[in-house]
């Protein structure tokens, strides 16, 4: 919500912050966007959770915090302001991609912002919240139990970046996950590879994914459609698919 914390957890090699750049970009990209522009929260507790411990030292009502959760609404009245589509909280997450639980008096915080910003909404800008969201909130969500052995997700979606493609963006950098390198084959060619073939055939979420994953809802989706038919209409869980 501010250009201070936003060095400070996302930090330039010149210790600039690239707060006020990355608005004015997407404040630009608004004009000449074809489909949705978000504004991603993520909200952010000090503590040893395999990030930096990074202290923001932000206050509410004269309270120091080391948290940025006081800053939602701000950062929500922004992204309104700047011609986002929509504004979304989420938890914060280890780099095991388990749910980092924050402290009650942060929860509480949080809650309180979310209310506010929702205030905000308009015809034209939704304030939403990710799906495990409040279960951080409430101190459940490290486990997600998968019953399914495929992901039928990963048929529609993928990850490309600069070090390689892989399944999805929860196997970054996993050698036995990665698909293959944009740079040296064409992507129709590596989607329709014998490799990427023995990969997707080796992935068993229910062995593969115990952590939280935001596509689970809509592999559920999915695998309940091909049993029963696409016959009916399911909730939205997914605005790609």
């Amino acid at each position: 919500g501010s250009s201070e914390t936003f060095r400070k957890l996302r930090p330039s090699r010149n210790g600039k912050s690239l707060f006020a750049a990355t608005i004015d970009n997407m404040r630009a990209f608004t004009q000449v966007k074809q489909g949705r522009l978000g504004y991603s929260f993520m909200v952010y507790s000090r503590g040893n959770h395999g990030f930096k411990d990074i202290p923001i030292t932000g206050s509410a009502n004269g309270i120091d915090l080391d948290t940025n959760a006081h800053e939602i609404f701000e950062a929500a009245q922004l992204a309104r302001d700047i011609g986002c589509d929509y504004f979304e909280i989420k938890p914060m997450y280890d780099v095991n991609h388990f749910a980092v639980i924050p402290q009650r008096w942060i929860a509480e915080i949080v809650t309180e912002q979310i209310k506010q910003a929702k205030q905000l909404e308009t015809h034209n800008f939704k304030v939403i919240e990710a799906v495990k969201l409040h279960d951080a909130l409430l101190g459940d969500s490290n486990l997600e139990p998968k019953s399914y052995t495929r992901c039928a997700v990963a048929q529609l979606r993928t990850l490309v970046t600069p070090s390689g493609v892989y399944v999805c963006p929860y196997f970054r950098g996993v050698s036995h996950k990665k698909l293959g390198e944009i740079r040296a084959t064409s992507f129709a060619d590596m989607w329709h590879g014998t490799k990427r073939a023995q990969i997707m055939a080796q992935l068993d979420p229910s062995r593969d994914c115990p952590m939280h994953c935001i596509r689970h809802e809509s592999n559920l989706a999915i695998e309940q459609a091909i049993k029963q038919g696409f016959t009916q209409t399911v909730d939205d869980y997914d605005f790609f698919i």
